[in-house]
């Protein structure tokens, strides 16, 4: 079994790495339902007077889109933790995957600009696994 995903801010010192009170909810993980990682394109598209398209690209990234089925207060406040410490998507910050893995896979991240969480939820047991 996969321990819990964490992060650290890079700019703190001394770095310290926080563990995710809970885990994301499956099929939201890197190799969850929009395949291994989804991948996002941005172009910027100008039409000129005669018709002619010009397009520019502009970001190029990998996206992850991770769920995570909040049932206390206290999982909530850590959110709104990560939330307030990278003021949104404006600083990035490291993303562990797994916190118990040796060494450690990090990923340098920036969190959607929102913080907008649905309210608390009981979990659903489903063939012994939550949901």
């Amino acid at each position: 079994m996969a321990g819990y995903p964490g992060y650290y801010l890079i700019d703190t010192s001394p770095i310290e790495l926080r563990t995710f009170p809970i885990a994301e909810r499956p099929g939201s993980s890197p190799q969850g339902r929009t395949g291994p990682i989804a991948r996002e394109h941005t172009d910027l598209v100008h039409e000129t007077e005669e018709g002619v398209l010009w397009v520019y690209p502009q970001v190029r990234r990998r996206t992850w889109d991770m769920t995570f089925r909040i049932t206390t207060v206290a999982q909530l406040e850590f959110f709104e933790t990560l939330h307030l410490a990278v003021d949104g998507q404006t600083h990035p910050f490291y993303f562990v995957v797994d916190v118990d893995e040796s060494p450690p896979q990090s990923y340098l991240v920036r969190k959607e600009k929102d913080f907008l969480p649905p309210g608390l939820t009981t979990p659903a047991v489903v063939n012994d696994v939550f949901i």
